[in-house]
C-alpha cells in the first residue's frame, strides 16, 4: 500500500466555511495541509472567499493549487434531487450557470491558477437522447468560456459506470474534440500514468501528457502509457536539460509542446536543435498567458 503523506493532500474550501481569508489560513494550518481547491464563487454555505487568500496562505506555508465553482439551483437533499437539480442540466439555470463560470474564470485566471472544477451533473446513459445531445454541448460550451482564458476545465459527473463514461468519451470525440490532455501529477491533481494508459486505450485520439517534465525518463514513462505528445516547461529546465528533453522525444517519436513564459523562454527554445537535419528544431510552442511578459508583438512574429 502506497504511503500518503501530507504534501500530498488537499482540501477544498468548502469543507473549511472559513470567515475570511486569515480563517482559512488558520484552518489550513490547524490540519497541516499545503494545497487548498478555492471556491471561486458563493455557493450554499459558502461565502466565497478569495480576495487575499494566497496571501494568508503563505503565511502558513501553504497554496491554492486549483479553483472550483457551483451551479445554481443544486439540492443535494438525496441522490434523486441532485440528479435533477445537479450541475449544468436544469435548463431554468443554464443561462446563468454560464455566467457562474465566467466569473469563476476571471477569478481563476487573477489568481493563476492552472484549472477549475464544477459539477456538470448527471450522464444521461441513452447517448442517442436529447438529454445526452444538450449536456455534452453545455460542457463543451462551458470548457469554451476556461479555454478563453487559457485554463483547464475539470469536471465530475454523478453514479456513472466505467461504459457509461467511455461512451461519453466517444461522443466527445464525434463533437470534434481532437486531443485529450492528461495531467499525471498525483501531488497537484491526484492522477497517474496509470491514468493516461487508460485513457489512451478507451480513445482513438492523440494524448498530450501534460505533466513538469525536468527528465526524460518521464517522457519515456509518457509514451510508455500512450502519450503522443509531452509539455516541457522551458522555464524550469536550463538549456542542456531542454536539449535532452528534447531528444529523448524525437527518438521516441513524441511530439514535444514546449511552454514559454517570457521572451528569455522563446528565444532559448528557438535555439534548441537536435543533431539530424531530419530532427531539427521544435515545432509546437505554447505560449503560457498566466505569467505572460512577452511583447504582442513578439507573439505574432
Amino acid at each position: 500500500m502506497t504511503t500518503q503523506t501530507p504534501q500530498q493532500l488537499g482540501v477544498c474550501s468548502w469543507s473549511m466555511l472559513p470567515q475570511n481569508a486569515d480563517d482559512m489560513a488558520r484552518i489550513m494550518g490547524e490540519l497541516g495541509l499545503k494545497k487548498l481547491q478555492l471556491g471561486l464563487v458563493p455557493h450554499r454555505d459558502d461565502a466565497g472567499i478569495v480576495d487575499g487568500v494566497p496571501e494568508a496562505l503563505e503565511k502558513v506555508g501553504a497554496r491554492v493549487v486549483s479553483g472550483m465553482f457551483g451551479t445554481i439551483g443544486e439540492d443535494y437533499t438525496t441522490m434523486e434531487t441532485i440528479k435533477v437539480t445537479g450541475g449544468i442540466v436544469p435548463d431554468e439555470h443554464w443561462e446563468a450557470n454560464q455566467e457562474v463560470a465566467r466569473g469563476a474564470a476571471a477569478r481563476a485566471k487573477r489568481f493563476g491558477l492552472p484549472a477549475v472544477m464544477f459539477h456538470a451533473g448527471f450522464l444521461p446513459h441513452d447517448m442517442a437522447s436529447a438529454e445526452f445531445q444538450k449536456l455534452a454541448g453545455r460542457i463543451e460550451a462551458v470548457a469554451g468560456i476556461f479555454g478563453e482564458q487559457g485554463l483547464d476545465m475539470m469536471f465530475e459527473t454523478g453514479q456513472e459506470t466505467a461504459d457509461d463514461l467511455w461512451a461519453f468519451f466517444d461522443h466527445m470525440e464525434e463533437r470534434g474534440v481532437s486531443a485529450v490532455a492528461l495531467t499525471p501529477d498525483e501531488d497537484l491533481y491526484g492522477g497517474c500514468f496509470a491514468d493516461l494508459l487508460v485513457v489512451a486505450q478507451t480513445t482513438s485520439v492523440p494524448i498530450l501528457c501534460s505533466d513538469l517534465v525536468i527528465d526524460p525518463l518521464q517522457i519515456v514513462m509518457a509514451r510508455c502509457h500512450g502519450a503522443a505528445a509531452v509539455t516541457v516547461d522551458a522555464s524550469v529546465v536550463n538549456d542542456r536539460e531542454l536539449k535532452a528533453l528534447f531528444r529523448q522525444s524525437v527518438e521516441l517519436g513524441l511530439d514535444l509542446v514546449f511552454v514559454a513564459r517570457s521572451a528569455s523562454d522563446l528565444d532559448r527554445i528557438s535555439r534548441v536543435r537536435v543533431g539530424s537535419a531530419e530532427s531539427g528544431g521544435p515545432r509546437i510552442v505554447g505560449i503560457d498567458a498566466r505569467e505572460l511578459d512577452i511583447a504582442p508583438g513578439l507573439i505574432e512574429d
